[in-house]
């Protein structure tokens, strides 16, 4: 009966000597878990951005080249159109004879004169604009006809209208050149005033005495 006697105090040492484990309480796995989704979400998140980003990125390159591109059509066109408007403005100019406004000049040709004197025979120029009708006179010598004309300033620039020569030959009028002209600017470029010429027509009156000019 002796040996069932146990002192209690040892049971307490006994048992107090061993160690208790640590335990992970419910709460703490479910803020753990808790925790790495909301990371994850972070990392998907931050992912999508980054991705957003490269498509914002390729998409406005594309749209720059495109827009590159149209730029360039565009110049292309304007150089086209201006090119075009500029042969169309030279092919205009070149069917009218040119007057300049602030410049003196001479109007030109060569003349052979049939059945009359050249001292019985003279010249002039005829301009004929809307508000103004112009007389020049010339001189016949040699076979030369030579009118000088004066600065057109009381006339506008890109005016037109018509001009013609006039040889009066023992009282008979013969118009052997006319034409359309327009007002210029010299802008000290040296330019052949004596171009622009049309056929030459027949003389208004017909007889034995005959002019032919060569506008030059």
């Amino acid at each position: 009966m002796i040996d069932d006697v146990f002192s209690f105090d040892d049971f307490l040492n006994k048992n107090g000597s061993k160690k208790l484990e640590p335990v992970t309480s419910i709460k703490d796995k479910f803020e753990e878990e808790l925790n790495y989704k909301e990371e994850q979400e972070v990392v998907s998140e931050k992912k999508e951005l980054v991705k957003e980003s490269i498509n914002i990125k390729e998409e406005s390159e594309k749209e720059f080249e495109e827009s590159e591109i149209q730029v360039e059509e565009i110049e292309e066109e304007e150089e086209a159109q201006n090119e075009s408007a500029f042969v169309q403005n030279v092919e205009e100019d070149d069917d009218f004879y040119k007057l300049y406004q602030d410049k003196n000049e001479e109007f030109a040709c060569d003349i052979m004169i049939e059945g009359s004197s050249p001292e019985e025979t003279y010249a002039r120029i005829i301009i004929e604009s809307e508000n103004w009708s112009l007389v020049f006179p010339g001189e016949i010598r040699n076979g030369k006809c030579i009118v000088p004309i004066k600065k057109l300033n009381i006339l506008k620039e890109g005016e037109v209208g018509n001009i013609k020569l006039e040889v009066v030959a023992e009282g008979n009028l013969f118009v052997p050149w006319e034409n359309q002209f327009k007002v210029k600017l010299s802008k000290k470029v040296t330019v052949n005033v004596n171009e622009g010429k049309k056929p030459v027509k027949k003389p208004i009156i017909q007889n034995k005495i005959g002019v032919k000019v060569n506008v030059k």
